[in-house]
Order: C-alpha cells, then sequence, then structure tokens
C-alpha cells in the first residue's frame, strides 16, 4: 500500500468518525427524520383537472398545463392555485412548451395541430395541422426556433419571430426526437429501433446505433452532452455514450410499463425515469448501483419536466395533481461486476480502502472501493473458495479447488502455490499471524506455520468437512465449525477434543467468534442461527427459519457485540444482542454468499452471486436513511409517518409498513406510534401479520415500552407487554430485556398487568448446563449471585465439590431483565421507592421482589442492627437517668453523646435526601425528639430544669422507638398496622372534634358557670364515659347529656373500633406485604445514605439456586396468598353486584321496563295488522285466479 493511500485511509477514517451520529433522544430524532422525510416526498400541488402535460417557466413560478378536454391553465406557484384557465379546444392536449423566454406557448394537440399563443395572455398567434398521427414538440437553440416532428419522415423547424418553417427529411419514419441543450445536436428514433445523431447545421447524420427492432417512444440528452438515453417499447432504457462512436453505458430495465419521462438530473449523475407502472426510478449514471425507486400515488406517470439548474423534477400523475420533488442525496451504493461465476468471498484489506473478492471464475479482483475502480485482478484456472488477509496488508492466502494454497502478494498482485496434498475449504490466521489454520477435504483441521509453510499440528475428528476455524485463548486452541452440524473446539498441541456445540439440524457453514472470546455464533445451511457461550459449552439462543430454503449462510458481529448481521439466501437480517430482535432486513438482488465490513463497520460489502455489492453500514450511516426489504414502498412509508404524525383523523395501517425503519437511529413504525399514543396501529404493527414491526431499542436505548413509559401512554404499555409475553412464549428468552431500563418508571405508574409481569420476571431456568444434584451438606442453599451475563452463573452459585450425579434436587432462577442490584446507587434508590408507591401492593407478593430484597436487607441489615442498638443504648441510659439521676453530671454527658450520634445520623440523611425526609413520620419524630432532648440537656445544664420538658423527650424518644421493631420479621407488620391504623382515623378524628367541640359550645352556652376550656374537657370527658350526674338538673340538660353520651361514646367510638377491624383485617391478610414494605422502607432508608455510589449504573441478572423441597412449601404458601388475593377480589365484586342492583332498581330502569312494555304492545298490534293484510292479499290472489280462469289465462297463485 502506497503512503498516499495510508494517508488517505486515515483520513477516511478520522473523517467517518467525526460524521457518526451521536445518541439522541426519540423526540430530537423525530425531528431530523421529519426533515429527512421532507426532502425525499414531493411538493404537491392540486390542480382542477389531469395534467396531461405541462412546462415550468424559468424562474420557476408559473406553470403552463394541458388538460384532457382541451383546457389550458396558468398554474401560481407562489399562491398554489390556478390564475388561468381557458377551454383552447375540446380535444387533448398533448404537449405544451415555452419558448421566446417564456413569452410564448405551444401547445400541440391530439389531432396534429400546433397553437402558437402568447403568454400570460393566450392570445393565438399561428396554428400549424401537420399530417401525421402525433405531434413531438422540442424548442431550440436559440430559444426563437422550435422542431416538431408528426411520426413522419420530416422534422419541421419553425422561427418563432416570423413562422416561416424549415424541414428536414430523414427518409426514415421518426418515433421521437430530442435537441442537445447548445443546439447542435438532433437524435431521433426510426420504426427498425435505430438511433441517430443529426448535426443541426449541415443535417448530416453523425452517428447511428444498430436497429433494436423495439420501438423508441422517448429520447433525452444529457445536459452536459455526454450520454443519450432512450426509452423502448418493451420498458427498456439504454444510455450510450456520446464519443467518436456511441457505445453502450448503461442498460436499465426496472419497470414493468410504457416508459413516459426521461431526465437527467444533478449535473448528470443521475438518469430518473418515470412509467405507467407508476413508479420513477432514479439510475446512477458513475457507478452500476441499486436503483432508488419513487413511488407514492397509485397512478400512471404522465409527464415529465426539469429545473433549469436540474436540481428539482416536475411530474404528473392520472391525478389532479402536480408534484414537484427535490431530488435527494442518495447513500452510496455500488454493484462491482468482474466475475463470470459465483463470488465465494469478499475481504478487505486492513488499512486501505481495497477490497479482495474470489470467485468460483478463478479470478480474485481487488477493487478500490473509493474510487469504485477495479485496480488488479489475477485468473487462475481453479474455482476459487476462501480466503485471509493479513493485518498489515502485505499477502492474502487463497484457496482454491487444487491442492494448494496461494499467497497473493498484494502490493504487486505477484503470486506462487504452496503443495498441501488436500482442498483447504476454510483457512483462518493466529492472532500473531505466526500460524495459519486450513480445513481441508479430508475432514481434518491442519495448522501450518505461515512463514514457512510447514506444518504443526494435524487435527482430526469432524465427520464431514470443516467450513469454518477461528484460534481461542493465545491461539492454544481452536474451534471448528462442519457440515457435520458440530461445533467442536480443540486442544493445538494435543489435538485433543476439549468441548462439543451440537443444536444444528443442517451443515454449519458460517462462524463468526467475537473478540472477547466469549460467544460464538454459527450458521447452517437451513438458515437456522445459534449463539454459543464458549466457555459455558451451552447455547444461549436460536434463532430459527420457519419456511426455510436451503441455501448459503454469512454472519458478522460487531466489534461491541452490539448487533449481528445474518446474510442468507435473498435476505440481510440485522439482529439486536440484547434482545435477539430482529431489527430490520434488506433484500438481496442475488442470493448472498459473503458478508464483511470494514474495520470501522462503516462500509458493508456483500457477496451477491456474481457481482459484490457495497453500501454504507445502516446501523454506522452518516446520514438518516430508510431501509426495509424491497417490497412495499418507502415513500409511502414515509408518507404515512408524515399523515399519522400530524393528522387528528385515523389513518390505516398497512403491514408493509412494518419492515421499514430510520437508521442509524433504529427508529421504526413501533417506536413512532408508542410516541403518538396510537395503540390500534401500534396493535396492528406488533400483533397484525407475520410481518412484525421492530421491538428494538433506539441508538439511545429506547423502545416502544419505555417510549410509552415516559409519555404515560397506558394503552401503549399494555400493548406492548403483550407483545413482549408472546415473544417470551415463542421461546426468545430475551424478550423482556426492553425493561431493563424502564422498569422502574413502569412500577410507579397505574398499571393493573404490573403484579402479573413481576411474576413472571423471574423463572425456572431450564438451560441444560445447569446441574440437578447437589451433595447437601457441601451446598449452601439457597444461594444467590449477580450475573452480567443472562447465562446462569453455576460457579457462583455452587461450589464445585457440590455438583452430584445424585442427593438433594435443586433448581435455578434468574432475572430476565438485568435490574439495579448494587445498593446505595440511583437505580436502586429510584427502583426501591419505586415498588413502596406502586398502586398494587400484590407485586410485593412475587417471587422477584421477595428474593432481590431479601438479598438487599442481607447486605444492609448491619446498619440497621447497629442504628437500632445504639438507639435502645440511648432508650435505656435515658430510661435510668430518669429513674436514678435527676442532676447534670457525666452519666447525662454519655447519654448526650449517645444522642449526638443520633442526631448526626438524622443530619446526613437530611443533607442525602432532603425533601422525601420530611416526607416519612419517623424522621419528623426523630426531629421532634432531638430538639425537645437538647432542649432539655441545655436547661439542665443552666440549673433551669423543667419536667415538661423532660416528659416531651420521653414520649417523642419512646414513640420513635416503635420503629425499630421493623428489624424483626415478627413484629414488622404490626409497625405497618399501626401506621395503617393512623391513616385510616384521620378523616374520625376530624369528624370526633368537630362533635366534641359543638357539645363544648352547647355546654359552655348552657351554663356559663366555667371557662371554655373547662367544658371542652368535660365535653371530651363525655366521650370516654367520664361524668358527674349531679351537674345535669333541668330537662334540656339532660337532652343534651343523652345526645352527647349517644353521639361520641357509643356511635363514633364503635364506629372507631370498626374502622380498626377492617384496617386489622385488610393488614393482616397482607401481612406479607406489609412484611415487605417495610423491609423496603428500611432498606431504602440505608440506601439514601451511600452517596458515594450514587454514580454507579451498572445492571446486573438476578440469579439463584434453591432446593426443589423449598420450592414446593413455598408454593403452597404461595397459594394461601393467592386464595386472600382471591377473597379480597370476591369482596369487591360483591360490592359491585350490590351496586349494580341498586341501579337496576332505580327510576330510570323502570322507565326502561315501561318502554319495553309498550314496544310490545306495538309489536302485537303491528303483527295483528300483517295478519290482516296477508288474509286481505290471499283474498285478492283467490279473486284474480278466478278472473285468469273466466280470461282462460294459464296463471298460478305463485304468480302475484
Amino acid at each position: 500500500m502506497s503512503a498516499l493511500n495510508y494517508t488517505r485511509s486515515q483520513t477516511l477514517i478520522a473523517s467517518e468518525d467525526l460524521l457518526k451520529f451521536s445518541p439522541i433522544k426519540i423526540d430530537e430524532a423525530l425531528k431530523r427524520i421529519e426533515e429527512y422525510i421532507n426532502t425525499q416526498l414531493p411538493e404537491v400541488f392540486e390542480t382542477e383537472f389531469i395534467p396531461i402535460c405541462f412546462d415550468v417557466t424559468k424562474d420557476q413560478m408559473k406553470l403552463v398545463i394541458g388538460g384532457q378536454h382541451g383546457n389550458l391553465a396558468i398554474f401560481d406557484v407562489i399562491s398554489k392555485k390556478m390564475t388561468k384557465d381557458i377551454e383552447l379546444i375540446t380535444k387533448s392536449i398533448t404537449s405544451v412548451k415555452f419558448a421566446l423566454d417564456d413569452s410564448m406557448v405551444i401547445a400541440a394537440i391530439e389531432d396534429c395541430t400546433i397553437f402558437f399563443l402568447e403568454f400570460p395572455s393566450f392570445y393565438l398567434l399561428h396554428t400549424v395541422n401537420l399530417p401525421g398521427i402525433r405531434i413531438v414538440l422540442q424548442v431550440g437553440v436559440p430559444p426563437d426556433t422550435v422542431y416538431a416532428s408528426d411520426m413522419t419522415n420530416c422534422i419541421y423547424c419553425y422561427y418563432l419571430n416570423n413562422f416561416e418553417d424549415d424541414v428536414i427529411d430523414t427518409e426514415h419514419y421518426i418515433t421521437y426526437f430530442d435537441i442537445s441543450k447548445d443546439g447542435s445536436m438532433l437524435a431521433y428514433a426510426v420504426e427498425s429501433g435505430s438511433v441517430k445523431l443529426l448535426h443541426t447545421e449541415t443535417k448530416s447524420v453523425l452517428q447511428s446505433t444498430k436497429d433494436s427492432y423495439d420501438k423508441v417512444e422517448l429520447l433525452k440528452f444529457s445536459d452536459n452532452i455526454k450520454y443519450l438515453s432512450a426509452a423502448f417499447e418493451n420498458f427498456i432504457v439504454k444510455v450510450w455514450n456520446i464519443d467518436l462512436k456511441m457505445t453502450i453505458k448503461h442498460v436499465f430495465n426496472n419497470h414493468g410499463g410504457q416508459i413516459r419521462g426521461l431526465a437527467f438530473v444533478n449535473n448528470d449523475r443521475y438518469l430518473v425515469t418515470g412509467s405507467a407502472d407508476k413508479k420513477i426510478v432514479m439510475h446512477d449514471m458513475r457507478v452500476d448501483s441499486a436503483p432508488y425507486t419513487f413511488e407514492l400515488f397509485e397512478a400512471e406517470i404522465l409527464c415529465f419536466r426539469v429545473s433549469n439548474f436540474s436540481d428539482k423534477l416536475y411530474f404528473s400523475q392520472n391525478l389532479n395533481k402536480v408534484m414537484v420533488w427535490e431530488i435527494p442525496a442518495i447513500s452510496k451504493n455500488v454493484r462491482y461486476k468482474k466475475h463470470t461465476d459465483k463470488v465465494n468471498k469478499i475481504l478487505f484489506i486492513p488499512g486501505t480502502f481495497e477490497l479482495l473478492s474470489l470467485g468460483e471464475d478463478g479470478i480474485a479482483a481487488i477493487w478500490d472501493y473509493q474510487s469504485d475502480q477495479l485496480q488488479e485482478y489475477i485468473k487462475i484456472d481453479d474455482k476459487l473458495i476462501t480466503g485471509v488477509v493479513s493485518s498489515k496488508a502485505q499477502y492474502a492466502f487463497i484457496s482454491s479447488t487444487k491442492p494448494s494454497l496461494i499467497r497473493l502478494n498484494i502490493s504487486n498482485c505477484k503470486y506462487y502455490d504452496y503443495e498441501i496434498n488436500s482442498t483447504a475449504i476454510s483457512i483462518q490466521f493466529s492472532s500473531d499471524e505466526n500460524l495459519l489454520a486450513i480445513g481441508d477435504e479430508l475432514y481434518r483441521v491442519i495448522i501450518f506455520d505461515s512463514v514457512i509453510m510447514e506444518r504443526k499440528y494435524i487435527i482430526k475428528g469432524h465427520v464431514d468437512v470443516v467450513t469454518e476455524i477461528h484460534f481461542l485463548e493465545n491461539d492454544t486452541y481452536v474451534i471448528s465449525a462442519s457440515r457435520d452440524m458440530k461445533l467442536i473446539k480443540w486442544d493445538n498441541a494435543t489435538s485433543n477434543r476439549l468441548s462439543t456445540y451440537d443444536g444444528h439440524r443442517a451443515a454449519i457453514l458460517a462462524m463468526v467468534i467475537s473478540k472477547d472470546e466469549e460467544i460464538a455464533i454459527s450458521g447452517d445451511e437451513r438458515g437456522d442461527v445459534i449463539v454459543w457461550n464458549i466457555a459455558k459449552e451451552v447455547a444461549l439462543h436460536k434463532i430459527s427459519q420457519k419456511n426455510y430454503t436451503l441455501g448459503s449462510i454469512s454472519l458478522y458481529l460487531s466489534s461491541n457485540k452490539s448487533y449481528m448481521i445474518i446474510a442468507h439466501d435473498l435476505l440481510i437480517s440485522y439482529y439486536e444482542m440484547k434482545s435477539m430482535a430482529l431489527m430490520f432486513q434488506k433484500s438481496a438482488l442475488y442470493s448472498a454468499r459473503s458478508i464483511t465490513i470494514t474495520q470501522s463497520e462503516n462500509i458493508i460489502a456483500v457477496a451477491e452471486g456474481n457481482t459484490v455489492f457495497l453500501e454504507e453500514n445502516p446501523l454506522n450511516a452518516s446520514k438518516v436513511q430508510i431501509v426495509g426489504k424491497s417490497y412495499g414502498s418507502p415513500h409511502k412509508f414515509m408518507n404515512y409517518i408524515r399523515e399519522v404524525t400530524t393528522r387528528q383523523s385515523r389513518v390505516k395501517h398497512l403491514d408493509i409498513y412494518n419492515h421499514f425503519m430510520f437508521t442509524p437511529y433504529k427508529i421504526g413504525i413501533s417506536h413512532i406510534l408508542a410516541l403518538i399514543n396510537n395503540n390500534t396501529n401500534l396493535t396492528l404493527s406488533l400483533f397484525g401479520s407475520a410481518e412484525r414491526a421492530s421491538f428494538c431499542s433506539t441508538t439511545h436505548g429506547e423502545n416502544p415500552l419505555s417510549i410509552s413509559i415516559e409519555m404515560d401512554h397506558k394503552s401503549c404499555i399494555e400493548v406492548c407487554l403483550k407483545y413482549m409475553k408472546m415473544e417470551f412464549s415463542r421461546g426468545n428468552e430475551r424478550a423482556y430485556s426492553a425493561l431493563s431500563n424502564c422498569l422502574t418508571s413502569l412500577t410507579s405508574l397505574d398499571i393493573p398487568s404490573i403484579p402479573r409481569l413481576y411474576d413472571t420476571l423471574f423463572q425456572r431456568s431450564k438451560s441444560l448446563h445447569l446441574p440437578n444434584f447437589v451433595v447437601h451438606e457441601k451446598a449452601n442453599l439457597p444461594s444467590l449471585c449477580h450475573s452480567k451475563s443472562f447465562l446462569i452463573n453455576v460457579e457462583k452459585l455452587l461450589d464445585k465439590d457440590s455438583i452430584s450425579s445424585h442427593g438433594e434436587s435443586v433448581i435455578f432462577y434468574q432475572s430476565l431483565c438485568p435490574l439495579n442490584l448494587n445498593i446505595g446507587t440511583i437505580g436502586s434508590i429510584n427502583f426501591l421507592q419505586s415498588i413502596l408507591d406502586c398502586s398494587y401492593s400484590e407485586i410485593f407478593r412475587s417471587k422477584l421482589l421477595n428474593v432481590l430484597l431479601r438479598d438487599k436487607w442481607e447486605r444492609i441489615n448491619w446498619a440497621i442492627y447497629a442504628q437500632g442498638m445504639l438507639y435502645i443504648a440511648y432508650l435505656v441510659q435515658f430510661s435510668i437517668f430518669c429513674i436514678f439521676f435527676k442532676e447534670p453530671g457525666s452519666f447525662l454527658i454519655s447519654l448526650f453523646v449517645v444522642h449526638v450520634l443520633l442526631f448526626i445520623y438524622e443530619i446526613i440523611q437530611i443533607i442525602t435526601d432532603f425533601y422525601d425526609y420530611w416526607k416519612d413520620m419517623w424522621n419528623i419524630l426523630d426531629q421532634l425528639r432531638g430538639i425537645s432532648f437538647t432542649i432539655y440537656a441545655y436547661m439542665e445544664w443552666t440549673g433551669q430544669y423543667d419536667k415538661n420538658v423532660l416528659l416531651t423527650a420521653i414520649i417523642f424518644s419512646w414513640t420513635r422507638g416503635i420503629s425499630y421493631f421493623r428489624m424483626f420479621e415478627g413484629t414488622r407488620y404490626m409497625v405497618r398496622l399501626l401506621s395503617e391504623v393512623i391513616t385510616d382515623m384521620q378523616v374520625f378524628f376530624v369528624i370526633l372534634s368537630y362533635s366534641t367541640l359543638a357539645f363544648s359550645f352547647v355546654l359552655f352556652l348552657n351554663k356559663q358557670t366555667s371557662s371554655f376550656g373547662d367544658y371542652l374537657t368535660i365535653a371530651y370527658r363525655l366521650n370516654l364515659g367520664s361524668f358527674q350526674v349531679s351537674e345535669y338538673v333541668d330537662i334540656f340538660d339532660w337532652l343534651i347529656f343523652f345526645f352527647a353520651t349517644m353521639i361520641n361514646p357509643v356511635i363514633m367510638l364503635n364506629l372507631l373500633i370498626s374502622i380498626m377491624s377492617n384496617t386489622y383485617s385488610r393488614v393482616k391478610e397482607g401481612n406479607d406485604i406489609a412484611n415487605f414494605q417495610e423491609l423496603t422502607e428500611m432498606i431504602l432508608e440505608i440506601e439514601k445514605l451511600m452517596f458515594w455510589k450514587r454514580k454507579n449504573f451498572q445492571q446486573f441478572y438476578l440469579q439463584q439456586c434453591v432446593s426443589l423441597y423449598t420450592v414446593e412449601d413455598d408454593e403452597g404458601d404461595k397459594a394461601l396468598e393467592r386464595l386472600k388475593a382471591m377473597r379480597k377480589h370476591v369482596g369487591k365484586i360483591e360490592k359491585t353486584v350490590h351496586y349494580i342492583n341498586a341501579e337496576i332498581s332505580s327510576e330510570k330502569f323502570l322507565e326502561l321496563h315501561d318502554n319495553l312494555n309498550a314496544i310490545k304492545v306495538r309489536d302485537g298490534e303491528y303483527k295483528e295488522l300483517i295478519g290482516q293484510n296477508k288474509k286481505t292479499l290471499d283474498e285478492t290472489n283467490e279473486l284474480m285466479i278466478k278472473l285468469a280462469e273466466k280470461l282462460k289465462i294459464n296463471i298460478s297463485s305463485r304468480d302475484f
């Protein structure tokens, strides 16, 4: 590689890095997508009739439009409406042209009449009638001349200043013609399909093409007069180079109907064609690339016009519309065609812009993918199979059907053979490139010294051809894939088989290894792909094809393991590794046999048939792209996105929209529908057909569920949860991984399915690598671990010595999504707060939360116990002080020290969580206790002893001590009961206080012998049943006494007992819930203090190993809890039934009943009337039959 090439490559890599999209949130990404859609879709002008033909003024401000019924109109682009409309003639106008700097309009009529009109007045200047069949008009250069042909052998030239004409006789019947931009050449097509170039001054034929026997229907010069394009009646478009000899440059066959328009745009970079098949297709003139197809409306293309600068295309379809389309920038793609047979392998040459392709035609070609030029190539007599390129781009090893290896020098394209006595089917370098491994036709793996090509190791064990090889662990081992449907890991030095990976149902043709050598991915000829954990020797995931076809397969795994590409047959599929969700698929023109990507992962190359197709990697694109399969119209999809995001009315959803996606943001239709809360169409996109929309995460980590949660779109959330459940039931264990970044937010919402979700999120694992038995004495069960991998880590859960082939049965559980398991992190704190705030407390019965909370408690309970012991020490000291010491001294000092420690703890809590701190009743009690004790200690030391202050401190201290009963599982729910009772009594106490105060006023006004405070005390004592009969003398006194004792002591206090009883029953039924709620609050209190862990955002899978017998006992307890929950729900149902019964007995129901009775009466009357009419009709029929008999007419009653 030259120094220049190296510099260019480094510059490209740097620029590619700058062009990479930074992850942005979906709302910002959607704005950019809307901008992209606006560049891809045309501006639409509504017209009053179908524009059969039209032309545009030079300033692009006005259009002149010809109609089917002879209408000629002026359309103003600024106001977007017709400013003038005349009926020129009753016949169809077939062509209109501006001339004389837009001061004249020339219109051709279907009867071969030409009108010359002044613009904009449409004043008739001249008329010409030609004898032919159809008129073709072209404005000449200078613009005061117009050429016309009437499908005869003549081309007429009209001089617009005086309307004189000149005739060019071609001696052949002309089907179409065109004038070059400078007016120097005229191209015309004749009936034989030949195209001829005519010099306009000498009127001599310069060149001509051979007869094609297909009629030419359109001709078009490029602006620079380098190319000439022709559209034939068989829907083929040919493009010639205009040089000393006309030579074919391109042949395009992308239409299925008559071609109606040809136009060169963007400085002749693209040729645009429009057809009766309703499509407009852009073809790249510089390179052989995939055509860009535009299809928006279901109507035939009628007319084309190009703006002066060739940057806009004006076109009309069989609609009342004219469209203006700014020619969009198209992402680069190119197809290399040098091979004459299948391309088996393609390899990017590191550090260069070069690509090596190997084909069955014996050609090894080096391409420059920046200039899209073939650099060099060699050709041998044997078929080339595969190859490998050195990391320094010095040489490549290539295998062929010949029993030898070709060593190709990349710099000069010279090569020589190494005899190896068998054909190499697969080949791979070691990491240091000192070793070269091949898999040969004799089912062996042979490892060579790559420098001297000396055999070092021979490995035998496969029973069919080895198709892929990779070195592992510093080249100590190799892993091979074979057509015998197995992957095998080998020890190089001993040739011993270490591991076998079995799971494919067909011959394995491809295998890739992650850079960290953690996973291997293999694909077979059925299209099935399996993801393996190499160390654990277990399959992590399998992608199976339902309607499979046997064919080649190629794989690619991104360097960061975020996505995988599968090229199988005619489809290239992109999968998200985290969730194993299909992101999108692209169609290949021919069967894909090999796929490779540059080191920067910006360019992707696919071997398709005998071609090499290159394009920008959609997931690393520098600009917004829309990707998907080749069926359906991406422009209709973009128009659907525009309508569904802007219109309030419902927009019909079609299944063909589901497979499209906007990259590099990875935003599909499901993401957008979730954002705009269109749950109806979201349901159709995820469940409507076999072609389901993608549920992958965007570059910012947002998926349809997280988007719905952030926007609080509850109906869409339910749809997404239902979809994940369906995917999980179909075997995708990673289906719930989408919850990893939104489970906390979801829990905080009022979603009825949350309890069921939590029950689902902790599942028993059925992985085959898990042991079934352990030695009870050596296993510490239940065991728990946090794993970064979805695969259960047996080594962390069980000691190696404890695993046995018999003994105690064990089973394994795991969370289906990673969780915030690290204590003290923002994620963990928010998650704990969310489950406390959850509207459905049943989630605390889920196995996931049971295990998770107990795990967290085990890690932080020491802090709670230490705090509890410190507080107990404080209470004990305080009590001893009150009993034995009432004077300041050393004992009070030691008590104050403990108090200060407790107070410091509270200060830290306030600092770390100021706002939520004051929402907790226990924290407020702590502050009241601390303040009152501090005041008492200060007064004691200053000699101002106050018993009331001491009593206040004692009351608050003992009350605060109640919270520490939460440390013990047996009393934990009682604390919750106490807080629930106080909460439920709040309204009752308001009413009781109101009643007590009312009776205080009555007693005070009745006898004002004491103060109001005394009567308030009397009223309160009456509530407790304490009174003196001597105070009540007259009848009114006894009436007051009666009502006061009846309402407050009897009714109100019994009501209080009832409230407390209901609360107790409720809490008792949910004592397990109350237990975990209190546990959560204690954990949360400690985690909020761990401020140094806040920035840890790592998530882990929760994994557990338990004894099977323990699980059976837990299941029994769980059944009892479910019965309790069912009883609670039955109670709610009974209340609902009572309410419905009450509504049924209401006046509205009675009114409805009366109306139904009236309808029944009317129904009876109608039936009686119908019976009478039928009787009359029968009598009439009998009379008619008798009359017919008398008239001797053959008739029956059925005729009537």
